[in-house]
């Protein structure tokens, strides 16, 4: 896919394509097979540089991380392939640096035990090999480490997890407007003035985050570190003030993207979590906003004959939306169906359902003309949520891991957990939400 930017026509920055993952150089070697491939290749690589210094342990962590992540992708297919930022600015902050990075990258193509395929810049100012470039492990480099008893199949055997980073290059990311006609589209990412007070608020407190939470020991799952994304930023008024939720970036499927009967697995610092869970976040603050706090005892989402699953589902579809749909979304019917046995559309007239929750909740008969839409709801509870992780680590030294608008912590955390993200909601927002504890994760389905 061609990116038009600055009058240059960019043909690697197409990294949402389903078939590629991007190269994290989060693992390190751990055992003596896989430290002693490493500093085979690392030698090999070494031999085809220009240096007048030996082989350096960074040069070594940097095989060892491409090597990890060339096996991982390697074990899942045979076609898919890693892609890599290589600008100098991609690599701040990490564990591995851009010099031994780009040094062991470009050694290995050399050496002819990689598939490279260059990203092109294309246009009357500049043209050559693009900043993202893409990787995939050749036979030769796998029949090497099966000399040594390492295989796509047991390299996570030989490989562990590195040091998360304490701070991430680009904490912040800003999108524009996406086209919701369009599943795929998250939104154009656009440049960032990096002296504006309001970015280097919300950069500082993100990596303030993955400061804390760079030693703590999170197993059961992917996280390497966070990312705060706002979005509508080419919409009037922007101020880092939409969008806004944290995001785990991860080498592989990040815990917040993991399928849900996985979480059992997870734990925090040795400890099983649970989740504390925002009962109907939206609809709180949009209460909140006209001076109404939710009444515990009433759950928002059951009232009449309409199932709750049924009545939870149109309110998600409309606050997410500008206007009230005419026909149920694809993929409403199909979660609908999968998890509760509901057929929306066989069952549940959208316009019937629709009168029996204004009915309920006449707040919501004028949304289609609403000032609000889902990126200001979205940003407050999201600033509450990041607001309540970074005070439960920095003053508590608990870990907790934002999962949209719910937190992650150790089961014998909980109650403190509660009182924060109770504090924080209050402060954003005007209100003390009401809470869900989910302790108990769906089986896998079969």
């Amino acid at each position: 896919m061609a990116i038009k930017l600055n009058g240059l026509t960019r043909l690697d920055c197409n990294t949402n394509e389903l078939q590629d993952r991007y190269m994290g150089l989060s693992y390190a070697a751990k055992t003596r097979e896989a430290l002693s491939l490493v500093n085979h290749l690392a030698d090999s690589v070494h031999s085809t540089l220009d240096k007048l210094y030996g082989v350096t342990n960074k040069l070594r962590q940097a095989v060892a991380a491409i090597l990890a992540d060339l096996l991982s992708i390697a074990s899942q297919s045979d076609e898919r392939l890693l892609y890599r930022p290589r600008g100098v600015a991609d690599f701040k902050g990490q564990r591995i640096g851009y010099r031994p990075c780009i040094d062991a990258l470009n050694g290995l193509v050399t050496l002819d035990l990689l598939h490279h395929k260059p990203g092109i810049w294309l246009g009357s100012h500049r043209q050559g090999e693009g900043d993202t470039a893409r990787y995939r492990a050749k036979p030769a480099l796998l029949e090497l480490a099966l000399r040594y008893g390492i295989t796509p199949g047991n390299w996570r055997s030989h490989f562990a997890p590195a040091p998360r980073p304490t701070a991430m290059a680009h904490p912040v990311i800003v999108r524009g407007k996406r086209q919701f006609w369009d599943k795929e589209d998250k939104g154009k990412k656009l440049p960032i003035i990096k002296t504006d007070p309001a970015y280097i608020a919300a950069a500082e407190q993100v990596n303030r985050i993955n400061t804390y939470m760079a030693p703590q020991l999170i197993t059961g799952c992917k996280h390497d570190g966070f990312i705060r994304i706002f979005n509508h930023g080419d919409q009037p008024g922007f101020a880092y003030n939409m969008g806004g939720r944290l995001y785990s970036k991860a080498s592989g499927v990040s815990y917040q993207n993991m399928e849900k009967h996985h979480r059992h697995d997870m734990r925090i610092n040795g400890e099983p979590v649970v989740e504390l869970d925002i009962r109907a976040s939206f609809l709180t603050i949009l209460y909140a906003q006209r001076g109404i706090a939710p009444d515990p005892s009433v759950d928002p989402y059951t009232f009449g004959t309409i199932p709750r699953e049924v009545i939870k589902a149109w309110i998600a579809m409309t606050l997410g939306y500008d206007r009230f749909h005419s026909k149920w979304s694809d993929e409403t019917v199909e979660k609908l169906i999968e998890d509760k046995g509901i057929n929306l559309r066989k069952a549940y007239g959208i316009d019937t359902v629709r009168a029996a929750v204004i009915d309920e909740h006449p707040i919501l008969h004028g949304w289609p003309h609403s000032t609000v839409r889902w990126q200001n709801l979205q940003y407050l509870e999201s600033s509450a949520i990041i607001d309540a992780v970074e005070a439960l680590g920095l003053r508590h030294g608990i870990t907790a891991l934002p999962l949209h608008d719910a937190l992650l912590v150790e089961r014998y955390n909980i109650d403190t957990a509660s009182e924060i993200l109770a504090d924080t909601f209050r402060k954003r927002i005007g209100v003390i939400p009401v809470f869900k504890i989910k302790d108990r994760w769906p089986e896998k389905r079969r």
